[in-house]
């Protein structure tokens, strides 16, 4: 049986390029951003930044394979609410 490995971080995001008309708020949308940083302790995020906290739990035999990669999607509703989602990967062979 594997062990599972498991930590807790702050990925701290910030916009990165902001285009289109200003909206009510006088702020043009997001198109793009950028992780600034990222940290084991609860982060100060300035204006423009949001924190994302990212629960990791990783079957240790990863570590012996190729960096599996992982697609999160966050919409606006998840912002507000726990977020709670398992990924399952299985090795593919490659040709």
């Amino acid at each position: 049986m594997s062990k599972k490995l498991s930590t807790t971080v702050y990925a701290i995001l910030r916009p990165s390029r902001r285009y289109g008309p200003v909206n009510e708020a006088g702020i043009r949308p997001v198109q793009e951003f950028a992780v600034d940083r990222i940290t084991k302790k609860r982060p100060v995020t300035k204006v423009s930044e949001m924190a994302v906290r990212l629960n990791l739990t990783i079957d240790a035999s990863l570590f012996d394979k190729i960096s599996p990669v992982i697609d999160i999607e966050l919409e606006e509703g998840d912002l507000f609410v726990n977020v709670d989602a398992q990924v399952s990967a299985e090795a593919v062979p490659v040709e």
